[in-house]
């Protein structure tokens, strides 16, 4: 019984976690993003709802042990930016000067990306997740933490 109720309670949250993302524009041209559309309030608002089509990057790591001690397991490592941001900066010589591969969105000229950045809770720059595990700002300490 117990297992049926936690094999249940996993597949919830599996769905929880595969959320659409809709975008619309009020009467003013604010741009919007939701992930329930309610269309009274748009259709009040004076605009349309639409799909946000999202990308999903994959990535292929090492697993450990293969390739030997020499060959480190790649990790995915994203940072969701904006280019003033100074932090954002520092964490990019950061990255460069310890060889680290990651790939960054421009949450100001990318809006699906911006949608990703609010939908995973991002209030500021720079937002990084190593392997899902989540850091808003940057610090080196706060990084070596979540990448190590």
């Amino acid at each position: 019984m117990l297992k049926l109720l936690c094999c249940a309670a996993l597949l919830c949250a599996a769905t929880c976690a595969c959320a659409d993302i809709y975008q619309w524009t009020d009467a003013n041209g604010k741009v919007h993003y939701t992930d329930r559309p309610d269309d009274t309030a748009v259709a009040k608002a004076g605009g349309t709802v639409k799909k946000v089509e999202t990308r999903i990057n994959t990535f292929e790591s090492a697993e450990a042990g293969v390739g030997g001690a020499d060959k480190p397991v790649t990790k995915q490592v994203e940072m969701y930016a904006t280019t003033w941001c100074g932090y954002c900066k520092k964490a990019r010589r950061y990255m460069a000067k310890h060889g680290i591969a990651y790939v960054e969105y421009d949450i100001e000229a990318d809006p699906a990306a911006n949608a990703r950045h609010k939908a995973l809770g991002g209030r500021g720059v720079p937002l990084i997740l190593v392997d899902g595990r989540k850091m808003n700002g940057f610090s080196e300490k706060g990084f070596e933490r979540i990448y190590n």
